[in-house]
């Protein structure tokens, strides 16, 4: 099994978003304005390439996670992005470190104030990947979806709660 990471192109959002597992699409066509998969990849593409950074997950060949952060709707205020397909657990980690690597840059070198990313509340699944990255529940956002469910905000505030994210020489020097 190979993974690979390379940057976002629509081809590999539509085919992610075509073959999405299904609590990722629940998760997020929940708190979507629409349910059309080709339009949701459009916007999705056209906001993270314009507004934040991404990368996709390749696995033997094909799209197999997204993982990206956007800057679209508050200043210094990072929304985290992330979904797959069937092959999302075979594709995380190569993700996972991309994103502390990024995650680091927005916070310390961007000085962005906060990441934040909102999951359905019965995800349980993305509550593990969020937590195991540092992400503290903040909220309970009660009736977020528009089928009525509910959503958690999870959170990493700049100084606060992102040592996970920061280098282990970073964390060292900080402790000392």
């Amino acid at each position: 099994m190979t993974t690979v990471l390379a940057d976002l192109n629509l081809f590999a959002v539509e085919y992610l978003t075509i073959n999405m597992r299904d609590g990722d699409r629940e998760e997020i066509f929940g708190i979507w304005p629409h349910d059309i998969d080709l339009q949701f990849a459009s916007e999705v593409t056209h906001i993270l390439r314009n507004h934040g950074r991404s990368k996709i997950a390749y696995v033997n060949g094909r799209p197999a996670a997204l993982f990206g952060f956007s800057c679209h709707t508050k200043p210094k205020v990072y929304d985290v992005w992330m979904w797959g397909t069937k092959d999302f657990d075979k594709a995380i980690f190569p993700l996972m470190r991309w994103c502390r690597n990024e995650a680091n840059d927005i916070l310390s070198i961007e000085k962005a104030h906060r990441l934040q990313a909102q999951s359905r509340a019965d995800h349980t699944e993305a509550h593990k990947l969020i937590r195991a990255m540092g992400g503290i529940e903040e909220c309970r956002l009660e009736k977020w979806g528009k089928d009525g469910s509910d959503y958690l905000m999870f959170k990493w505030i700049n100084g606060k709660n992102d040592a996970i994210l920061r280098p282990h020489y970073v964390q060292q020097k900080e402790q000392a």
